[in-house]
């Protein structure tokens, strides 16, 4: 029967040394090929590379757990692991104790010192031990956004007399790569060389930039980086060096144009997810490759694709020009306008290009004065996909992440046609095998046609037993009724029970109503104000007279509490309540209180009279 690709599946004896002698808990592959996950907190946990981009989930183990990435086999931040179970959090905090990184938490906002955890799919999120235990987010972060131990924010420098280098496996204008062997570690690398002249400086630079994007880098399709190197030469020329792993079977190109061994649809399906995985990884991480073509994607021994050659990609911001840097064939409209404002809708074109070139093996044609490209064939699936991605507008054309989505999406579905309906399908030719393949696609694709978007739903109604829910609710009702009835009993000879009874006994009640006193004193008034007696004042308001008082205050209420006494605020009023006429007088007055004076004077009662 046929099964679905793992890329754990080893080709030959060649690619022993990138084996992992684990299984994969997501797609239970019983060996582990090249990229190692290992879960710090989960017990004995491990996942491939494919299944950790796709965030393989179980009840134990959640996507947004803390992981441990092993590049190469037996070895983890440079030492040696003899085994497993030597792969803790623990063990990582005792091995980077102390390991002081020139970065902040973004959780607590402190130097983050130890182990860095670093997070898969937010652009230059990093957390602490600390934080990562706390599970820490933000607007940004999630808690099923993978996290991964990280302890070096730079490559290891490699001594140069380390790295033996062997035949050349291709030569360009600035340098070659050649296939290399490292001594120390007894395993096979790729040795990218390049040669600095004086007159060539910004090739060094080109160098550093490819450089900072492995570092920041790393995934199950992005091209592994050991490390670098450099040495000086005669008359003022350098040598740098980029140690990554060998890939067995070249370029992209290499595999699509190989006469001798032809790959199936299926196949180049799968290779076309790990493109778009890889290209998805470096957008979220605000990057352009600006040159992703059939000759930059390299290709493991068991058809594992990933995307190399870092050296012209690109922080993107949106408010700067960029430099016109890349292949003109593959290039967009808008890269050929000349005015370098252009996104990470460039990679999606080039990337356009490259899936026809996958699937008819047969490369575009470029216009020269119209710069333009035109399909010579058109590839018999995903055609509609293909022309979207290389629209003239750059807007209309679709993102990393969709491209990802679409493509695991038909990739599942054809694992799952040919599991049901095609059990001898490895058995077939490579013939048979595409036109089994283009017969899914085509039933698959309009079957999606077919079936409206999807619009969110409620989730359906449970059974509802009826007959059920009324027994349980008459089981109920004769519980409480019993209940009710003993605490009746109980409480039956109570007076105010006894008083109730009678008055509900009595059909007709009638109501006595007791007429009301009314207070026919006659009230006093003086000019403006309505006045009370004396008594009754102190009756209902409860005032007191003060000695300097010519008013009554209110008396502090009496709680019993010392505390509510002396926190309650007294205002005595200064002055009695004045007609409108007597405004004089009350000036008067105020002038007597300030000066402190309460009795009247002969003086003042002779200016009063002349007042008046």
């Amino acid at each position: 029967m046929a099964n679905a690709y793992n890329n754990n599946e080893e080709a030959d004896d060649s690619s022993s040394d990138n084996m992992h002698n684990v299984s994969c808990n997501g797609c239970h592959s019983t060996k582990i090929y090249s990229d190692r996950y290992r879960c710090l907190q989960c017990i004995d946990y491990d996942l491939c590379g494919n299944c950790f981009e796709e965030r393989r989930q179980t009840k134990e183990h959640l996507s947004g757990h803390a992981m441990a990435h092993l590049k190469i086999p037996n070895e983890l931040f440079g030492q040696p692991i003899r085994h497993s179970k030597e792969i803790t959090l623990t063990k990582i905090q005792e091995l980077l104790a102390g390991k002081y990184h020139d970065l902040v938490c973004n959780g607590c906002r402190t130097s983050i010192v130890g182990v860095r955890f670093k997070c898969d799919t937010c652009y230059n999120y990093n957390l602490c031990s600390q934080c990562m235990k706390q599970r820490v987010t933000s607007k940004q972060h999630q808690n099923i956004h993978p996290l991964v131990a990280t302890g070096n924010q730079s490559l290891t420098k490699i001594d140069i007399s380390d790295i033996r280098k062997g035949n050349v496996l291709g030569q360009g204008a600035f340098g070659q790569v050649c296939k290399a062997k490292w001594l120390s570690k007894n395993r096979q690398v790729a040795c990218k060389v390049i040669r600095v002249t004086p007159q060539r400086c910004h090739l060094e630079e080109s160098f550093r930039k490819e450089l900072a994007a492995y570092a920041e880098l790393s995934g199950a399709f992005i091209l592994k980086t050991f490390g670098y190197g450099d040495r000086m030469l005669d008359k003022g020329v350098k040598e740098c060096y980029l140690i990554t792993e060998f890939m067995q079977r070249g370029s992209l190109s290499d595999v699509i144009h190989n006469r001798d061994e032809k790959i199936s649809l299926r196949r180049k399906l799968s290779m076309a997810c790990h493109i778009a995985s890889g290209m998805r990884k470096l957008h979220a991480h605000t990057m352009i490759h600006r040159d992703i073509r059939p000759d930059n994607i390299l290709v493991s021994n068991n058809f594992t694709a990933k995307i190399g050659d870092m050296g012209i990609a690109h922080i993107f911001n949106p408010d700067e020009r960029h430099t016109l840097i890349g292949c003109l064939p593959f290039m967009p409209p808008e890269f050929h306008r000349g005015d370098g404002q252009y996104d990470q809708s460039l990679d999606v074109f080039t990337y356009g290009l490259t899936l026809n070139e996958l699937f008819t093996e047969k490369i575009h044609r470029f216009n020269q004065s119209t710069k333009h490209v035109q399909l010579i064939e058109q590839s018999p699936i995903f055609i509609n996909l293909i022309l979207q991605c290389i629209l003239d507008e750059s807007t209309r054309r679709p993102t990393a992440i969709e491209l990802e989505y679409i493509l695991h999406k038909y990739r599942q579905a054809a694992d799952r046609y040919i599991k049901e309906k095609c059990s001898n399908y490895t058995n077939q030719t490579i013939a048979t095998k595409d036109n089994i393949f283009i017969r899914f696609y085509n039933e698959y694709h309009q079957q999606e046609k077919a079936e409206p978007k999807a619009v969110f739903s409620p989730p359906p109604r449970p059974h509802v037993n009826l007959n059920l829910i009324r027994q349980h609710f008459e089981d109920m009702m004769k519980q409480f009724s019993s209940v009710h009835e003993k605490d009746a009993d109980r409480n039956k000879n109570r007076p105010e029970v006894v008083k109730l009874k009678k008055y509900l006994d009595n059909p007709s009640p009638v109501l006595v109503i007791e007429p009301v006193e009314k207070d026919r004193r006659p009230s006093t008034s003086s000019s403006n104000f309505h006045r009370v007696e004396q008594e009754n004042h102190q009756q209902f308001l409860r005032v007191v007279k003060h000695q300097r008082s010519r008013t009554p205050s209110p008396i502090c209420p009496r709680l019993n509490d010392p505390l509510h006494a002396q926190d309650f605020f007294h205002m005595p009023d200064q002055f009695r309540a004045v007609g409108a006429g007597n405004d004089i007088e009350q000036r008067m007055r105020r002038l007597r209180l300030e000066a402190g004076v309460d009795q009247s004077s002969p003086h003042f009662d002779q200016i009063m009279r002349k007042f008046k």
